[in-house]
């Protein structure tokens, strides 16, 4: 009797395999085509393969709807067997279902059978076909399976069946192997029970396309199916969605460790898509690769190279040039034997960056069509290839760029990253963005869609659960200075609800001292975004009240690592609040803190990092004069002091911007330094240098530079280059009289 199963065992994502695959079913014709996949992806999800719309690679995502991190995929390529069936089924209009356990029983196996977690977000492809095939290519003396398996397989071109063959040979495997996993088991029980319903159905043949792993166990005769039936009692199952996502090459690559990848997805899309000249043309996409990086290549390097690959495979004794053929001499010609030049060609098309779409009327997760419909309105193009986007925040259409870019960030949908050096460099009216679309997004997208259905809602929605749930204070600033940057109006009320809570919570003042930055800095986003501020500047004076009160007792008898976290705390305050003091309550804000600073001014039981760093700040706000502050700077380095205890001193005192340029400009500062520094014995001296390193290495090369020669000057006795004499009034009364008639002065 004439068999109805026609099986058809393929490696997933092969092009040798999909152009087999779309031969066999021209020849066999069957009823229905069963195919390696979720069997709970309805008709309607799988007829979208044949849109106009739908252009792989792309892959079938399956989620949990109530917890959507729980998550598995199944990808597909062009050049992938089981998306050329499910065209194929389209074209002829034969029925076609996927085959494989359920998603439901996928996404509910919260362990493995061997004991371990199972993963999250993983591939949903089998990861048992690599042992038989590098069996088989021994068997036919290769070293390499990926060699064997694209000679015989991906690079064959004379249409002829693989497959009974492979069958054969795997059934052969099988034999004398170790009981699989329950899980593949019950697999491949599923996958019967499938083909069972599909024969009694179809009038014609059922043809099944599977991993050749699993080919022999569902070739006729089947077993009896009440085994089956009780493999799969039991089977945990929970309630699963899915949908299309577009996918790209490099997430099909092995090494992006996806379990059933591929190493070359470029290449094998170039060898299903292009069946004559098949090297000639890719040696010609080499060469605009190469081009496109500035390195020089003729049409006479194509020509010599496709030679050289041609050669290379007769050689080998290779049927046809494969990837290493074309690989060694691309590089060999093309690139001159350069490893760099090579991996541009690796990246840009052994592996490639193609991304897929879905069509727009393709059933989406209402938070992802949100996210597309406002790209799409703020003309910002989902693309895999990295991209820079410079933003000024005065213009409308760039600030709601920068918010839709902050919600994504709250939402953990990393699109795009702010580039922190470019903002700092342009103040706070401009942002400059990398962005890059990467297909493991679209799974972040489903995680954040239990926050909410649009990108707004569920910004402000998981932005308060942070703050209510923070147990650091500097959590929650955080999360107050992303609803300003993201323009979460609605979240902001009881984010600063939370704020007041947990800062009312925190008796530490260093932690009071290291939220102040970010709320200020909060606040003038704000301004820039035109948020109301006023009662984010509220919470930023009240916490400068419990500061200024905590401060004198939290200062004194600390130890090395202690007294570093408060100077440290100490820069980011009194720099904030300089930014602070330019409003009306910041100002008054300021003169708080600075008299809080004063009064620690003097005191014995201040480590020397915080009383010199104390000293420098008040200097630096007029508050001490300068030469009140270098007469500390004299006494802090007497003598009477350990010398580890000056060097501290000195440390806080010059730590900072501007330290440099102070001992560059202040020679009777350098001149305390310098006596202090030859007076140390040599025990001391090294005791205290790595000190002295760490505080002069602050400074740039030119400051260490100029403080050297002063230096050297000042040893032999003479002045240096930037020593000025006391100016000659007699002699610049002519220039004043000039300059002033110029000016038009008297």
């Amino acid at each position: 009797m004439t068999s109805r199963v026609a099986v058809l065992g393929i490696r997933h994502h092969g092009p040798g395999s999909a152009r087999s695959v779309v031969a066999e079913l021209d020849r066999v014709k069957p009823g229905i085509v069963l195919i390696e996949g979720p069997a709970d992806a309805d008709a309607g999800l799988l007829a979208l393969a044949a849109d106009p719309g739908m252009a792989p690679p792309v892959a079938l995502l399956a989620y949990a709807p109530d917890e959507p991190k729980v998550s598995a995929f199944w990808p597909f390529a062009v050049f992938s067997p089981e998306w050329q069936a499910l065209i194929w089924a389209a074209a002829h209009g034969v029925p076609v279902r996927f085959c494989d356990l359920p998603a439901g029983m996928v996404l509910a196996r919260a362990e493995q059978e061997d004991g371990a977690e199972a993963p999250k977000n993983r591939s949903a492809e089998n990861d048992f076909f690599a042992d038989p095939i590098a069996a088989l290519a021994a068997a036919a003396g290769y070293d390499d399976p990926e060699r064997w398996w694209d000679d015989v397989i991906e690079s064959r071109l004379d249409g002829k069946s693989p497959f009974e063959a492979l069958t054969d040979a795997m059934a052969a495997l099988r034999v004398g192997r170790p009981e699989e996993p329950l899980r593949e088991r019950r697999r491949e029980a599923h996958m019967r029970q499938v083909l069972r319903a599909a024969l009694k159905e179809a009038d014609g043949p059922v043809a099944v396309v599977c991993g050749a792993w699993h080919a022999p166990a569902l070739s006729e005769p089947l077993p009896p199916a009440a085994r089956d039936t009780a493999l799969l009692r039991g089977t945990p199952r929970r309630k699963a969605a899915l949908a299309w996502v577009p996918w790209t090459h490099s997430r099909l690559a092995a090494a992006s460790g996806y379990g059933a990848g591929i190493t070359s997805p470029g290449w094998y899309h170039h060898l299903f898509t292009t069946t004559e000249n098949t090297v000639v043309r890719w040696m010609t996409r080499v060469a605009g690769v190469l081009r496109a990086r500035d390195l020089p290549v003729s049409s006479a390097h194509v020509i010599e190279a496709v030679r050289l690959a041609q050669t290379l495979a007769t050689m080998r004794g290779r049927p046809l040039a494969g990837l290493a053929e074309v690989s060694d001499a691309a590089k060999a010609v093309m690139c001159g034997g350069d490893d760099v030049a090579a991996a541009f060609v690796t990246s840009d098309l052994v592996v490639g960056e193609l991304l897929g779409s879905v069509p727009e009327d393709a059933p989406p997760v209402p938070l992802d069509a949100d996210l597309r419909a406002q790209a799409k309105t703020l003309r910002l193009k989902i693309d895999p290839l990295e991209r820079t986007l410079a933003l000024d925040l005065r213009r409308a259409g760039d600030r709601a760029r920068s918010v839709f870019l902050h919600r994504l960030g709250v939402l953990g949908i990393g699109w795009g990253t702010l580039t922190e050096d470019l903002v700092r460099g342009t103040g706070t009216f401009h942002e400059t963005w990398v962005l890059r679309w990467r297909p493991e997004l679209s799974v972040a997208i489903i995680d954040a869609a239990v926050w909410g259905s649009t990108v707004s809602g569920a910004a402000s929605a998981r932005i308060v659960s942070v703050a209510e749930s923070a147990d650091r204070l500097s959590a929650v600033t955080d999360a107050v200075a992303g609803v300003l940057l993201a323009s979460l109006d609605e979240a902001l009320e009881p984010v600063l609800r939370a704020l007041d809570a947990r800062a009312a919570a925190d008796a530490d003042v260093v932690s009071l001292m290291t939220a102040v930055p970010a709320l200020v800095r909060a606040v003038r986003y704000g301004d820039v975004r035109g948020t109301p501020t006023a009662s984010l500047s509220a919470v930023v004076d009240a916490l400068v009240v419990r500061i200024c009160a905590g401060l004198p007792a939290a200062a004194g008898g600390l130890a090395d690592d202690a007294a570093a976290r408060l100077r440290d705390a100490l820069n980011g305050m009194g720099g904030a609040l300089a930014l602070h003091a330019q409003s009306v309550h910041g100002a008054q804000a300021r003169s708080r803190w600075l008299a809080a600073l004063g009064l620690l001014v003097g005191r014995r039981d201040l480590h020397g990092l915080v009383a010199g760093r104390v000293v420098r700040m008040l200097a630096d706000a007029a508050a001490l004069s300068w030469a009140d502050a270098a007469r500390r700077f004299d006494a802090a380095l007497s003598v009477g002091v350990p010398a580890v205890a000056k060097a501290h001193w000195a440390e806080g005192f010059l730590s900072g911007s501007g330290g440099g340029l102070m001992l560059v400009h202040d020679r009777d500062l350098l001149g305390v330094l310098d006596r202090w520094v030859t007076s140390l014995g040599d025990e001391e001296f090294m005791e205290v240098l790595p000190l002295l390193r760490r505080t002069f290495g602050e400074f740039t090369a030119p400051e260490r530079a100029s403080i050297g020669r002063a230096v050297l000057f000042r040893a032999a006795g003479e002045k240096s280059p930037g020593d000025a004499e006391a100016p000659n009034r007699a002699r610049a009364a002519g220039a004043v009289r000039a300059v002033a008639s110029i000016l038009g002065g008297s």
